[in-house]
C-alpha cells in the first residue's frame, strides 16, 4: 500500500496538467484507477485538514486546528501545540501497526512523532508547516538519512522575503530539496517489505504561497515583467511532483496506490486581520468602544513593518515572555491592545488564530480563567450582535460586504463539540481582491495591512482536495462517489485488510457507488 500526499496543490490545475499532459504519472494513474474530489474543513478550521487525514476523526472532536498558536481550554493566552499535545491522537498508521502491519511514515503533516511503531517514521525532514522538530522512530534513523541524502534545503519559505529575487532562490531550493526528499524516501522504500509506505511532499504549499500571483494577469500582485521561471514555477513544482510519485509509484509496485491533494491554492486575499481591531472598537475587548487606540495603531504597524521572522522571533522571546508581559498589561488593558485579550475579565469576545478563517471566542464564565460572558441568553445575545456588526462590514472602494457567513461551533460541528473549537467562524469573501479596509456605521473606517511590507503571501488554500485511488476494486477511469478527507484513513485501513476502529468518523471510499469520471464535476 502506497500514500503519496500533495500538501496544499491545487486539485484544478492538477487536472489541468493530466488533461494536458504534463502530469504523465498522475493521468496514468487516474486511468487504471477512481478519482473524486473530496469535501474539506477549509472554511471552518483550516489547520485541522492534515490531523483529520492522519486520524479519521472530526476536528470538531480533535481539535488540532492551529498548532502554532492555539487556544486550550483552561489558559487563556493561545500557545503552541506540544508533542505531548498530540501524544496520543490516533493515525492510520499507528492503528495499522497495532493490527500487525509492517508500516513506513515520512512527514505527514501536523502528525504527532510515534513512540512505538512497528516499523519506521520520519517527522519533519522537509514541511512547510514544522511543529514539533525534525525526528525520526527509531531516534537514529534521522541521522542516517540525513547523512545519506543531506539535509532539507527550505526550512521555512516564510523567511525567503518575498521579492522576485528571494522567490527564484526559493524555486531553487524547492527543486533541490524536492530531489533530496525522493531519493530519501526511495532509499527508506527499499530497505524493507512494507504493508503500508505513506509519505507528503509540501513544496506545492511553499511555492503556492509565494509563486500564485506571477501566472494570473488578475491578480492584485501580478507582476507583468516577472521573469519566466517564477512565470512557471507553480507548473513546474508539480510537474517534478508527479516525477517523484512516477519514481515511488514505480518501485513501491503497490497492490493499492493513493494520491491525495489534501487542499488547494488561490489568491491570497485574507480579511481576518481586521477582526481584532473590529472587536475593539465594537467595544468587546478590554476598552470601551471607540474609533482607535494609539497602543493598537503602534503594534499593527510594527507588524508590517518588522520582517516576519524577526516578528515571530519577537514575539515568542520578548512579548510573549511572562515578565515583559506583566509589564504591558495595564497599559495594553486600557486601549485595548492586549496580546492575549481574553486575560482581561473586562473581554468579551476576542479574535484568535485560525490561520485565515477568522474565528472568535467568547470569554465565558465557567470556561475561561477570567470570564464575563455569562452562559445562555448573555452569550446568545452576543453572538446575535457580533454576527450582524461582522455581516455590516464593507469594502469602501466597491461597497459590498466582505464577509459571506458568520457561523457557529454549535451550528457547524453540533453542541458536543470540543470546548478548544472557536465560538465563532469568520469567513470572508473570495471575489474582492485584497481585504485591507472595511468600513461600517458602527466601527467606522478600519485599515490593517496584510503581512508584512518585507513580504506578504500572493496565494492562500482554496477549499478543494482531490483523491487518485488505484488498486484491487477500481473502476478504470471511474469517478469516486461523494466523500471528505475523513474518508482517507478508513479508505487506507480498508485497503491494508485492518480493522476499523469505532472511533473513525469517515468510511472507505471505494466501498461506495462509482461513477463515470465525466459525472465527477
Amino acid at each position: 500500500m502506497l500514500f503519496i500526499g500533495l500538501d496544499a496543490a491545487e486539485p484544478g490545475l492538477l487536472r489541468e496538467g493530466i488533461a494536458a499532459g504534463r502530469l504523465p504519472h498522475l493521468r496514468a494513474l487516474a486511468e487504471r484507477g477512481v478519482s473524486g474530489s473530496l469535501a474539506n474543513g477549509m472554511l471552518t478550521l483550516p489547520g485541522a485538514v492534515w490531523p483529520e487525514i492522519a486520524s479519521g476523526v472530526s476536528c470538531g472532536t480533535l481539535p488540532r486546528f492551529f498548532h502554532p498558536r492555539q487556544v486550550i481550554t483552561g489558559s487563556a493566552a493561545p500557545r503552541a501545540l506540544t508533542a505531548a499535545d498530540v501524544a496520543g491522537d490516533p493515525t492510520f498508521w499507528g492503528v495499522a501497526s497495532a493490527q500487525g502491519r509492517r508500516v513506513a511514515v515520512v512527514d505527514i503533516p501536523h502528525a504527532p512523532l510515534a513512540t512505538s511503531l512497528n516499523g519506521v517514521q520520519v517527522a519533519e525532514y522537509g514541511l512547510h508547516d514544522p511543529h514539533f522538530g525534525t525526528a525520526s522512530y527509531p531516534a537514529p534513523l534521522i541521522d542516517a538519512l540525513t547523512a545519506a541524502h543531506g539535509a532539507y534545503t527550505v526550512p521555512s519559505c516564510d523567511h525567503y522575503g518575498g521579492t522576485a529575487g528571494s522567490n527564484l532562490r526559493l524555486l531553487t531550493d524547492l527543486l533541490d530539496g524536492l530531489e533530496r526528499k525522493t531519493n530519501l524516501l526511495l532509499d527508506l522504500l527499499q530497505r524493507d517489505d512494507w504493508d503500508l509506505f505513506a509519505c507528503a511532499f509540501s513544496e506545492s504549499h511553499c511555492v503556492g504561497h509565494w509563486c500564485w500571483h506571477y501566472s494570473d494577469p488578475s491578480h492584485w500582485g501580478f507582476e507583468p515583467d516577472a521573469p519566466q521561471a517564477l512565470v512557471d514555477a507553480v507548473n513546474t513544482v508539480y510537474a517534478r511532483l508527479d516525477a517523484a510519485a512516477g519514481r515511488l509509484m514505480a518501485a513501491a509496485n503497490a497492490t493499492c496506490t493513493i494520491v491525495l491533494a489534501s487542499h488547494g491554492m488561490a489568491p491570497y486575499v485574507a480579511g481576518y486581520q481586521l477582526l481584532p481591531e473590529v472587536l475593539a472598537r465594537l467595544g468587546v475587548s478590554s476598552a470601551p468602544a471607540g474609533r482607535g487606540s494609539v497602543i493598537r495603531d503602534l503594534q499593527t504597524r510594527a507588524k508590517h513593518w518588522v520582517p516576519r521572522r524577526y516578528w515571530e522571533r519577537l514575539g515568542r522571546l520578548v512579548v510573549e515572555q511572562p515578565v515583559m508581559r506583566a509589564l504591558l498589561r495595564p497599559l495594553q488593558r486600557g486601549s485595548g491592545a492586549m496580546f492575549f485579550p481574553l486575560e482581561s475579565p473586562a473581554t468579551r469576545a476576542a479574535y484568535v488564530p485560525n490561520n485565515t478563517i477568522g474565528a472568535i471566542r467568547l470569554n465565558l464564565k465557567g470556561r475561561e480563567p477570567f470570564g464575563c460572558v455569562e452562559p445562555g441568553a448573555d452569550a446568545d445575545q452576543l453572538v446575535g450582535r457580533l454576527r450582524a456588526e461582522l455581516l455590516a462590514l464593507r469594502q469602501p472602494a466597491s461597497g459590498q460586504p466582505i464577509v459571506s457567513e458568520v457561523v457557529t461551533a454549535d451550528e457547524t460541528f453540533g453542541p458536543s463539540h470540543h470546548p478548544d473549537v472557536p465560538d465563532l467562524i469568520v469567513r470572508f469573501r473570495q471575489d474582492l481582491g485584497l481585504l485591507d479596509t472595511c468600513e461600517s456605521a458602527t466601527v467606522g473606517r478600519v485599515h490593517v495591512p496584510v503581512g508584512s511590507r518585507w513580504g506578504r503571501r500572493s496565494g492562500d488554500h482554496s477549499p478543494h482536495s482531490a483523491v487518485w485511488i488505484a488498486g484491487e476494486g477500481c473502476t478504470p477511469g471511474a469517478a469516486c462517489a461523494p466523500g471528505s478527507l475523513l474518508d482517507v484513513a478508513p479508505t487506507i485501513l480498508e485497503a491494508l485488510g485492518c480493522e476499523r476502529p469505532a472511533f473513525l468518523d469517515g468510511r472507505p471510499l471505494l466501498a461506495r457507488a462509482t461513477v463515470s469520471a465525466s459525472q465527477e464535476e
